[in-house]
């Protein structure tokens, strides 16, 4: 095989063309972002450390004023259970005296509640045994227990003058 050496010269151009390209556009930006960065996070670090010595006083003050504040808040915590002891019994007092009122009004009002369902089940009761027994009447007659009841009331005055005719005429 031949070599082309306007080919191979060409290449080699090109080639030196990209690489002198890709430092120029490419690799040396990449160097000064990273030289900034550097730069960034040493600022931030030494901030970082004049933020951190400062912490350290203000925590110092916050933990001072923590332990007054624990000490006036024990005073303080102390004074209330008192207080809410003394109003505990207070209102257990009120509560029971309450329950006991309650109590005495609920069972009024369920004794006469009762009262009250015994009369209406009764009625209902006597309601019932009449219907009952108007229907069955019913069912057993033909006719009306009015009807019925006047049939026989005809039929024993009937029989009855009928008696009274035969002792007229026997005499």
């Amino acid at each position: 095989m031949l070599i082309d050496w306007f080919t191979v010269g060409a290449q080699v151009l090109n080639f030196l063309l990209l690489v002198w390209l890709m430092k120029r556009f490419l690799y040396q930006p990449i160097l000064n972002a990273i030289d900034s960065r550097e730069k960034k996070i040493a600022a931030e670090l030494a901030d970082a450390d004049a933020k951190r010595a400062e912490a350290k006083k203000d925590r110092d003050e916050f933990q001072r004023k923590n332990e007054e504040f624990d000490q006036q808040l024990a005073a303080l915590l102390t004074k209330a259970t008192d207080e809410a002891k003394a109003e505990r019994q207070r209102l257990l007092d009120e509560a029971r005296q309450a329950a006991d009122a309650l109590s005495a009004q609920r069972s009024a009002a369920l004794a006469s509640e009762a009262k009250n369902l015994n009369q209406a089940i009764a009625r209902r009761a006597q309601e019932e045994v009449f219907a009952i027994a108007r229907q069955a009447l019913a069912d057993l007659a033909t006719t009306s227990l009015e009807e019925r009841l006047g049939d026989v009331f005809t039929r024993a005055c009937g029989r009855w003058i009928a008696r009274r005719r035969n002792s007229w005429g026997q005499r």
